[in-house]
């Protein structure tokens, strides 16, 4: 296990970049450039959002923690934010139950 991370908030947005650049080469490759189609820009601008907002609450769990947190306590922490968000739009997206 690694030692306790230094700046938090650089740990977690080099996430970021890496989640965020991950996500648009899978996009690419399925839809082509980005900025071909409609789709692709809109997905684009979804990650975007995605990624940094999944960073910016990572981060500030981990400035307000008591104890550093390690970086494999901050990536974990990250990469289940990073899930737990799109679920939650998901969740919000359902028709209402009759």
């Amino acid at each position: 296990m690694t030692g306790p991370a230094p700046h938090p908030l650089r740990t977690v947005f080099l996430c970021a970049a890496v989640a965020f650049v991950i996500a648009v080469l899978a996009i690419s490759s399925g839809w082509g450039p980005p900025g071909s189609t409609y789709e692709g820009g809109r997905w684009v601008g979804f990650l975007l959002g995605l990624t940094a907002l999944s960073a910016l609450i990572t981060g500030f769990l981990a400035r307000r923690a008591k104890n550093a947190w390690s970086r494999t306590k901050i990536v974990v922490v990250y990469v289940v934010v990073l899930i737990v968000i799109p679920l939650f739009y998901l969740i919000g997206k359902l028709p209402p139950r009759q």
